[in-house]
């Protein structure tokens, strides 16, 4: 199963289980060492988790070392500064107001990672344009989730020629690994993290409801056949079954697809080009959809769209090439109102021969309207 989690949840979920841990560990010690985080909460994850934002927050500090008197690029000095930072990682001492932050989010990602190894690994280790094989091969010993999956992505890395693996051939290497990857038992960390602090999995966890199964075509929606019964009779009982040629979903359909549910006649060519007009009309149509607005608004339509949801659109509308895939988003997210977005996705559809029964394009068309809101 695919989750989408609450990210209001787990941010208030994740808030509290680090308040709770720091509480009861800092009442009876000033501060926190190394050896202790290790054993901090239940989740080795969790606890790696902690260490890793450590280091990486040494090494942000570190980069910035800089002076026109000394050569901190020598070979000689970052061997040294090396061996500082393993001298130091053996004296680690962090008070409770800079221990309870890390906590928080070392959580929010052990979680993440849990539920969303792909997306996880997309949007935090791959985040640039280009990778270095080193970083990659370092993250490896913060890894005690989805260990196999991370293990494989490394192998497969390991065979590219060059140090430096652009973002877009990483996604692609390890969305392959990760179609045929047999996911871990999904509850473990619920079960590790329960016992310090209850995991509401019904309120934290989406299930996805597929589009196409919550609309099907074939029953009538409801109020639309009470809104008929209303005006035409005073009982409306009769009505539903009566009357079957009144199909009430057909007025929720653009006017081309109603012209064709009521034509007979006419060839065969001419019904298929119809029912296969691109979603230009849609881009045109300036009345927002009801399902995004509730939605809510997004900073970002490329942040919105997920490691899975982005191999479907790259293969359903960008004709497998990532590369259109990261042209047209960009230019998408980045124009200046809602009518250029909608005239930049319209010229794609006319390129790209966009079909309205996509369901990519329909969800690619949500997100822009979401953006715009």
């Amino acid at each position: 199963m695919e989750y989408k989690i609450n990210l209001e949840e787990l941010e208030k979920y994740t808030s509290a289980f680090a308040e709770k841990t720091c509480n009861s560990f800092f009442a009876s010690a000033a501060v926190i060492t190394g050896n202790q985080i290790l054993k901090f909460t239940p989740s080795e994850q969790v606890n790696f988790f902690i260490i890793q934002e450590i280091f990486d927050k040494w090494k942000e500090e570190t980069s910035r070392l800089k002076s026109p008197y000394f050569d901190y690029e020598h070979p000689e000095v970052k061997e040294a500064l090396k061996g500082f930072i393993n001298k130091l990682s053996n004296f680690i001492s962090i008070r409770p107001a800079n221990f309870t932050p890390l906590v928080q989010k070392a959580c929010y990602n052990a979680i993440w990672f849990n539920f969303l190894p792909d997306n996880f690994i997309s949007k935090t280790f791959l985040n640039k344009n280009f990778v270095k094989k080193e970083e990659l091969k370092e993250k490896a010993k913060y890894i005690k989730l989805h260990k196999a999956l991370f293990a494989e992505f490394i192998a497969a890395i390991e065979r590219e020629p060059t140090e430096e693996i652009s973002s877009v051939e990483l996604f692609r290497v390890l969305n392959k690994i990760y179609i045929g990857y047999a996911a871990e038992d999904p509850m473990t960390i619920v079960s590790q993290l329960s016992p310090v602090l209850n995991f509401d999995a019904d309120k934290i966890l989406i299930k996805p409801i597929k589009q196409e199964l919550a609309k099907p075509v074939e029953q009538p929606a409801p109020i639309p056949v009470v809104n008929v019964v209303k005006e035409e009779l005073p009982k409306p009982q009769p009505v539903t079954i009566e009357l079957p040629k009144q199909q009430p979903v057909i007025t929720d359909l653009p006017k081309q697809e109603q012209v064709y549910e009521k034509q007979e006649t006419g060839s065969i060519n001419n019904q298929y080009t119809k029912s296969q007009s691109t979603l230009n009309d849609l881009f045109r149509d300036k009345a927002p959809d009801p399902a995004a607005v509730a939605k809510g608004k997004i900073a970002s339509i490329r942040a919105a769209i997920t490691l899975n949801k982005k191999y479907l659109f790259v293969n359903a509308l960008f004709k497998g090439s990532p590369e259109n895939f990261d042209k047209a988003i960009t230019e998408i997210d980045n124009a200046p109102n809602e009518q250029a977005a909608r005239e930049c996705a319209e010229n794609y559809a006319k390129q790209l021969g966009w079909e309205k029964s996509k369901e990519e394009a329909k969800e690619l068309l949500e997100l822009l309207t979401r953006k715009f809101l």
